[in-house]
């Protein structure tokens, strides 16, 4: 099954959260949990905005198509 990241993307976070689970082992274990916890409530939020915003844009798509072609087409 594919990722909706991308490969390239998906490879990224997974390397990082694999260097977060090393520094947990650490001194720096409470470092690495704010970031981890940061870095999960900034993709929350990005996706409550993205769920919040579909309907808007559907409805523009849907109401004003003639709008979004472009004129040399």
């Amino acid at each position: 099954m594919r990722s909706t990241l991308g490969d390239g993307m998906q490879h990224k976070t997974t390397r990082n959260l694999l260097f977060g689970d090393l520094l947990a082992c650490t001194p720096l274990a409470e470092n690495v949990r704010r970031w981890r916890s940061a870095r999960v409530g900034v993709s929350v939020m990005d996706e409550k905005l993205r769920e919040k915003l579909r309907p808007m844009f559907e409805a523009i798509v849907n109401q004003h198509a003639d709008l979004l072609k472009p004129a040399w087409a």
